[in-house]
């Protein structure tokens, strides 16, 4: 089942608002969109993984960045078996 695009656009904020922060809300928010990724649009997620790999800064280098880098592998999993593996 897919929401459509305004619940993976949601999604997307909420990466984009985590992003850096060295806060609980990045593992929040990673957990979130892990566990409803079947709700996620394709491009939602492709979007979702341009912003992490264009990030500024992961917050902490030690403690946030490799969370973030587990958060990428995933999503690029997920549009690889969706068949989108040429847009990661």
């Amino acid at each position: 089942m897919e929401l459509g695009r305004d619940f993976g656009t949601v999604c997307g904020c909420a990466v984009r608002y985590s992003l850096g922060r060295q806060t609980y809300m990045p593992s929040l928010v990673q957990q979130f969109v892990i566990r409803n990724l079947n709700l996620i649009d394709g491009y939602s997620l492709a979007v979702m993984v341009r912003d992490v790999k264009e990030a500024p800064s992961y917050g902490n280098e030690t403690i946030d960045k490799p969370g973030w880098m587990n958060f990428l592998a995933v999503l690029e999993k997920e549009l690889k078996d969706r068949g989108y593996g040429n847009c990661v």
